[in-house]
């Protein structure tokens, strides 16, 4: 995708990362795959911000966005702003040993710190709140992460002007 100069990436993937947000928290209970795919696409944009638009400016995003999820899903603040706070500073850490991957083993690395961000979000949400999950349901956020994730990382390198 070919955009002018004065348009950032990193806007872009905000801005899609907002809307990604406000499809998730719509909840059409019919539709529940859905949901699960908006809400598996943000997490997979947020890992993919961080990784390669780190900015101190993140926190502020990734706050509002974990305090938005968390008030709309659970009605209190917790899971997600924590999970996104801490998956900031432990990205900020290895940002040297991530430089040093290729493509391919950035995707993996995305896919394992998602997987990893899912299993912390359930236990801090059972813990905290005492939601159940199964892991049936991690199972099939899984399934459906890496069905989502490669038509995800194609668009984001086309917003990036990558070929």
């Amino acid at each position: 995708m070919l955009l002018p100069k004065h348009i950032n990436p990193l806007y872009i993937h905000i801005f899609i990362c907002l809307c990604g947000t406000f499809f998730a928290i719509n909840s059409y209970v019919n539709f529940n795959f859905i949901n699960s795919i908006f809400y598996l696409f943000i997490h997979l944009e947020i890992i993919y911000i961080i990784i390669y638009y780190y900015r101190t400016l993140l926190y502020i995003f990734l706050f509002f966005v974990g305090i938005v999820l968390d008030l709309s899903l659970f009605n209190q603040i917790g899971t997600h702003t924590m999970t996104f706070m801490l998956i900031i500073l432990i990205m900020n850490i290895f940002k040297k040993f991530i430089y040093k991957m290729n493509a391919i083993q950035i995707y993996f690395f995305i896919i394992f710190i998602l997987i990893l961000v899912l299993i912390f979000e359930n236990l801090i949400s059972y813990f905290l709140f005492k939601n159940y999950f199964t892991l049936l349901n991690l199972l099939e956020y899984l399934l459906i992460a890496l069905i989502i994730s490669f038509p995800s990382f194609y668009i984001f390198k086309k917003i990036d002007g990558k070929n």
